[in-house]
């Protein structure tokens, strides 16, 4: 007797036996049991989940001795038939090499026939998806309105290239892919019973290739059996498909953590000449570290890995020194190294360009932490206006004192006292230096102006005119130009100065005079900026130079490809 392969001999026999479809095979056991079987039925998913395997059940089920019933015996004429394809009422049809009119003309003839021994004539099309338009059009009338003795079954991995017309004639099934957990299991299950020895880690190895078919797997299974005489290693499986051993995974890994560029790029080529695809190396890299970023998410993610649960403790040791944003960092790397390889002669140069680039990479910061830092460097460059507020003694400039107006000063004085709220004790007990006050005045002096261009527009329009000089004792000298003398004269007014002096004191918080001077040139803070006040050039550079020069920006700026246009 000529050898079957294990996905041939250990393909399911009855519905309890299909992994991972329950959805689907208890929908069509009740269908059965209620004598509910439609004409026409659509099995969609991906290749080797058991589409086809399910279609021969289910005729197997309609056409059992003991049917329709939702268990076939596997035992009478029928089932045995069915199982080893020669039954004449189970017609299978492959849509790929029978597309045409001509194949769809002869099945419509065929319908007509009633079956030989069985209860059904059953019509399995596989890759139905390839059928042209007109095969199509020339099934629709058959495929709505059969003989009570015909069933379809299709399949497909394609549904979306079929034509509306059909899909809506027929049962949709959306079969699942298998869950690596249910081919393990199934692949242990098969080794046990042919006495083949297999590592859990070449199980999980396999399934991991197996890309989620189980006929992929089952063929690995009996591809690496003849191989490894069945005695199954990681190793042996590593050799086998050409994939990365897992160990070289760790050690590269290992190596961009410390930092040792030279072991990076030596493990590199020692990996690519030992015939390793540069390709699969990234893949599997990036496969890697996506674990590694689950891992360090929690518990609640380590079931979507395919990997056994000493991979997963091996992987979560060695990510403790990586934050997540390391890893994300390392793995948008290995994603654009993928494309640069794709488009570069030389297989070997990216890959040791990435080796340097990460093994030379700092810790990177949270976004989080970045916005922390900036928030507290902006605070820094606010600090003055934050003392006028907290400090009940501002340090005092060491410059000299400007000169002020002695006459003007005077005759302000005579003219009245400020119309303000009376301060609290506390506010009124604080003295505000000359630098101190200037920085809180001209932050101020725009919402001033615009407070008393409500009451009096020329009022403001006059105020807008002149210039901070300085403040001292808490009087503040505003000068005019000789050419704004008259702007001069008219804040002097008994009614205008209190006016002025009450809506800065409310500003401030604090009884302020006025004392207004005639300037011989443009010198002077202008009343109505209200744009950020000038400090020493030392004050103004270092905040730019700190940003600059902390390793948290300098990972940010690097990491965003970033620059700064504009400090505040």
């Amino acid at each position: 007797m000529s050898y079957i392969v294990f996905a041939r001999k250990w393909r399911p026999q009855d519905f309890d036996e299909i992994v991972g479809q329950e959805h689907i095979t208890t929908t069509l056991k009740n269908a059965i049991k209620q004598d509910r079987v439609a004409h026409a039925y659509l099995f969609c998913g991906p290749r080797g989940i058991g589409k086809t395997t399910t279609a021969r059940i289910l005729a197997k089920a309609l056409n059992c001795e003991k049917g329709p019933t939702p268990t076939p015996c596997n035992k009478c004429a029928s089932c045995k038939e069915i199982t080893g394809g020669n039954s004449l009422d189970i017609i299978e049809i492959d849509g790929a090499s029978n597309r045409g009119i001509d194949e769809i003309r002869n099945l419509r003839e065929s319908v007509k026939f009633s079956p030989h021994t069985g209860k059904f004539k059953v019509y399995i099309i596989d890759e139905v998806h390839m059928l042209t338009s007109e095969a199509f059009n020339a099934l629709l009338k058959t495929l709505e309105e059969p003989p009570a003795h015909v069933k379809f079954i299709f399949a497909t991995t394609a549904p979306h290239k079929l034509i509306p017309t059909i899909l809506s004639r027929c049962q949709r099934f959306n079969f699942r892919r298998l869950s690596s957990k249910d081919i393990a299991e199934k692949l242990q299950k098969i080794a046990k019973q042919e006495k083949i020895k297999i590592e859990e880690e070449a199980v999980f190895t396999i399934v991991q290739s197996a890309s989620g078919s189980m006929r992929d797997a089952e063929s690995l299974l009996d591809q690496l059996a003849t191989y490894c005489k069945n005695n199954i290693t990681a190793k042996d499986v590593s050799c086998v498909l050409g994939a990365v051993e897992k160990q070289a995974l760790y050690e590269f890994s290992q190596h961009i953590i410390d930092k040792d560029t030279a072991s990076a790029i030596k493990l590199i080529n020692k990996i690519i000449d030992d015939g390793v695809d540069p390709y699969q190396f990234v893949l599997a890299l990036i496969e890697y570290f996506r674990n590694a970023m689950f891992i360090k998410q929690g518990k609640e993610l380590t079931p979507l890995l395919e990997l056994s649960k000493d991979d997963i403790a091996k992987i979560a040791k060695q990510a403790e020194p990586l934050t997540t944003e390391d890893i994300l960092y390392i793995l948008y790397s290995l994603i654009n190294t993928n494309y640069t390889m794709r488009r570069f002669s030389s297989l070997r140069i990216p890959l040791e360009l990435l080796a340097v680039k990460l093994s030379q990479k700092e810790s990177i910061v949270s976004l989080a932490e970045i916005m922390h830092r900036l928030k507290a460097m902006e605070k820094e460059t606010r600090q003055p206006s934050a003392q006028i507020n907290s400090n009940p003694a501002p340090p005092r400039s060491n410059s000299p004192e400007p000169r002020f107006d002695t006459a003007a000063n005077t005759n302000n004085t005579q003219k009245g006292e400020v119309a303000a709220p009376a301060p609290s004790a506390e506010t009124a007990s604080q003295s505000l230096s000359p630098d101190t006050a200037l920085y809180r005045i001209r932050e101020a002096m725009p919402q001033v102006i615009k407070a008393i261009r409500q009451e009096k527009i020329y009022i403001a329009s006059c105020l807008n005119e002149g210039k901070l000089i300085d403040f001292k004792n808490d009087m503040l000298t505003i000068g005019f130009l000789k050419k704004n003398n008259f702007h001069k004269e008219s804040l002097e007014k008994t009614q205008n100065k209190k006016l002025i002096e009450g809506h800065l004191s409310k500003a401030l918080n604090k009884r302020v005079g006025l004392a207004f001077i005639v300037i011989q040139e443009d010198t002077g803070i202008p009343a109505g900026d209200g744009s950020a006040p000038e400090v020493k050039k030392e004050e103004s550079k270092s905040p730019l130079k700190k940003a600059l020069s902390d390793p948290i920006i300098k990972s940010a700026l690097d990491m965003f490809d970033g620059n700064i246009m504009k400090f505040m």
